[in-house]
């Protein structure tokens, strides 16, 4: 068991060591049982320290901070599927959730207090567009006729399907070529979706 590695363990689990170290120590881990048993013996004592120190309320700066950091990340569980169903890189698709909070990003969509942020997906993806949408609470989209696949995959908020299914964050509305409806936006707060779909027209 190298010493060096050894020394090196509880700046790696405190996250304190640049990459080249992180790799040598994570690799001389995933090759030692003794140094994975030394592992889980320096976390259950860095745990219980933890449980030992007096609890400090944050800086009010630093409590803003965090939960800024928190709302703006709340949509990057959502990432992996879209980035699947959007065929774009992991990172792309984060960058492009992370848009929802910036207002100068959003632009006036097809209908009155419809908003909307276009972005490009990928080549393996079956849409002939894609794009954030934002409905204002309550609105109500006419019923149309879908000319190819259409996924809504809501974000933030209710789809109300003329069905009276309802979706909320992290389910999706898939409808098909031919398919025709309406839908709304639940009336508690404004519906957010990625839409990705291959045009449709209103009756």
């Amino acid at each position: 068991m190298s010493e060096r590695v050894l020394d090196l363990l509880p700046d790696y689990l405190m996250g304190g060591l640049a990459e080249a170290e992180r790799a040598e120590v994570a690799a001389a881990v995933a090759a030692s049982p003794e140094l994975q048993a030394e592992v889980a013996a320096l976390s259950e004592a860095l745990f219980a320290l933890a449980d030992d120190l007096p609890k400090v309320a944050p800086a009010p700066s630093v409590r803003a901070r965090l939960l800024a950091s928190a709302a703006q990340d709340r949509l990057l569980p959502f990432a992996d599927d879209l980035a699947r169903i959007c065929d774009l890189a992991r990172g792309v698709m984060q960058a492009i959730l992370r848009k929802v909070d910036d207002l100068a990003a959003w632009e006036p969509g097809p209908m009155p207090g419809i908003e909307v942020i276009h972005f490009d997906h990928g080549p393996g993806c079956f849409a002939a567009d894609t794009g954030l949408v934002r409905f204002p609470p309550g609105a109500v989209i006419p019923r149309h006729r879908h000319l190819g696949r259409e996924l809504s995959y809501v974000l933030e908020g209710t789809l109300i399907d003329d069905d009276g299914r309802r979706y909320g964050p992290g389910e999706v509305l898939d409808k098909t070529v031919d398919d025709t409806h309406g839908f709304s936006a639940g009336a508690e707060a404004p519906l957010v979706l990625v839409l990705v779909h291959s045009g449709f027209e209103f009756f």
